[in-house]
C-alpha cells in the first residue's frame, strides 16, 4: 500500500533529482546515437531524424527523461503550498504536465507502428513536439515574473524571460519555416541546450519555491537567540538579552554563570528570505 505522506514528501527531492539527471541523460543520448551514425551530419540531422533511424532508442531515452522530468516538477507545483502564489504555481504544474505529455508522445510516436502512414506520422510528431515546448515557455514566462522581483532569484528570473523570448521565436521560426533551413540539426540542439541548462540550474528553484511557506509557517523569523541571566540571590531576571555589569558588581557578576536558553519562538531554523 502506497503511503501518500511519506510520497509526497520524497516527491520534490525526486523532481531535483530528475532535473540534474534528465538533461545529462538526454546530452549522453545525443552524443551516443551521432557517434554510432558517424555518416551522418548532425549539424543538418535533427534530433527527431535521429530518433527514427539506427540506434534511434537512445535518443527516445533521452527524451523520455526529460518527459519524467517535467511531470515530477509539474506534479510538485500542483502539491505545493505556497499559498502566496497558488494560482500561478498551480497553472506552471498544469503546463509542466502537459509539456511532459507532448514530450513522451514525441519519443513514442517516432515508433516503427505507424510510421507507414508518413503524413499521419509526421503530423503527430510536429504536434506533439509543439505543443509540449510552447508549454515549456508559457510555464517560463510564469516563473520570470515570479522570480524577478526577488533579489535572491533575480537572475533566474531573467534567465527565464530570455528562455522564452528566444526559445519560443526561435522554435516557431523553426518548426514552421517554409524554406529548408541547412543547419536546422545545430539549431534545434542550441535550442535545446538552452533548454536544458534551464532544466538543471532554475528546476530545483522552481521545485523550492512551491513549497516554502510551509516552512515558513513552522519557522519562525527570529534567529538570535535570548540570554538568561540567572542571580541565585535575588532571582531578578534582566528583561534584555545583554547584560550590563557596572563598578564593583564586576566580581560578583562573574560568579554567576551565563546560560543560553532555547525559547520555543527562537533559533526553530533558517528563514531563507529568497522565496
Amino acid at each position: 500500500m502506497i503511503n501518500h505522506s511519506n510520497f509526497n514528501n520524497d516527491l520534490p527531492r525526486l523532481a531535483a533529482t530528475a532535473c540534474l539527471v534528465g538533461p545529462c541523460v538526454m546530452v549522453l543520448s545525443d552524443i551516443l546515437t551521432i557517434v554510432l551514425n558517424n555518416k551522418v551530419d548532425p549539424i543538418v540531422q535533427t534530433i527527431s531524424g535521429f530518433a527514427v533511424g539506427s540506434y534511434g532508442w537512445l535518443e527516445k531515452i533521452g527524451i523520455m527523461t526529460i518527459a519524467i522530468s517535467f511531470l515530477l516538477i509539474g506534479l510538485v507545483l500542483l502539491n505545493g503550498s505556497n499559498t502566496k502564489n497558488l494560482c500561478l504555481l498551480k497553472t506552471a504544474g498544469i503546463l509542466f504536465l502537459v509539456a511532459a505529455a507532448g514530450f513522451l508522445f514525441t519519443s513514442l510516436i517516432n515508433t516503427t507502428l505507424i510510421t507507414a502512414i508518413a503524413g499521419i506520422h509526421f503530423s503527430f510528431h510536429k504536434f506533439s513536439l509543439v505543443i509540449g515546448s510552447i508549454a515549456f515557455y508559457q510555464a517560463c514566462l510564469i516563473f520570470t515574473g515570479l522570480m524577478i522581483p526577488k533579489p535572491g532569484l533575480r537572475a533566474f528570473g531573467i534567465y527565464s524571460g530570455f528562455v522564452y523570448l528566444v526559445g519560443l521565436t526561435t522554435f516557431l521560426w523553426v518548426i514552421f519555416s517554409l524554406h529548408y533551413i541547412a543547419y536546422s540539426g545545430l539549431a534545434e540542439r542550441i535550442l535545446a541546450a538552452v533548454n536544458l541548462i534551464w532544466i538543471m540550474a532554475i528546476g530545483p528553484h522552481v521545485i523550492k519555491f512551491a513549497g516554502t511557506t510551509a516552512a515558513e509557517k513552522h519557522q519562525p523569523r527570529i534567529l538570535k537567540p535570548q540570554l538568561e541571566y540567572n542571580q541565585t540571590e535575588t532571582g531578578a531576571q534582566p528583561p534584555f538579552s545583554t547584560i550590563e555589569v557596572q563598578g564593583n558588581e564586576l566580581e560578583k557578576t562573574n560568579s554567576q554563570p551565563l546560560k543560553l536558553q532555547q525559547h520555543d519562538n527562537s533559533c526553530q531554523g533558517i528563514y531563507d528570505e529568497r522565496y
